[in-house]
């Protein structure tokens, strides 16, 4: 319940995703969270930090606490951070989080039925923009 929530904080308002990144990093390296939830805070700042290029293919560019980086594409990363992407991918809130990692779990063919991926990221990409729209912050992503 804590990720969710601090991912839930970190996306109302919901300012950028790099920003969200922020929060999510900083709550993982805070030391008061397990294991298990450090893991799904930093899976879920990699998916974050991912950015569409134009020929289509995505690019990481997440540190996360170790000294490695993270892959730079969605399906190098290891199958137990999809499957975190899919815990948070219907139980978040804000519709850009929900089109991101619906949109990530399509790229990666996730799932028996991932044509319900890109479904899911279509639909909350439309409800993003009017929510971004509306709250009319003056930084749209």
């Amino acid at each position: 319940m804590m990720v969710l929530k601090t991912l839930d904080d970190a996306s109302a308002p919901f300012i950028s995703y790099p920003q969200m990144v922020t929060v999510l990093a900083d709550t993982a390296e805070a030391g008061d969270c397990t294991e298990a939830e450090k893991e799904h805070l930093h899976a879920l700042g990699a998916a974050m930090f991912f950015t569409h290029q134009s020929d289509g293919t995505w690019l990481g560019s997440y540190r996360g606490a170790g000294p490695d980086s993270w892959a730079c594409s969605p399906d190098q990363l290891p199958p137990g951070v999809h499957a975190v992407w899919t815990a948070y991918a219907d139980t978040t809130a804000h519709p850009a989080v929900l089109a991101r990692l619906h949109h990530l779990l399509w790229t990666v063919r996730h799932g028996d039925r991932p044509i319900t991926h890109l479904q899911a990221a279509i639909t909350n990409y439309r409800h993003a923009a009017s929510v971004l729209l509306a709250a009319d912050t003056g930084s749209h992503p």
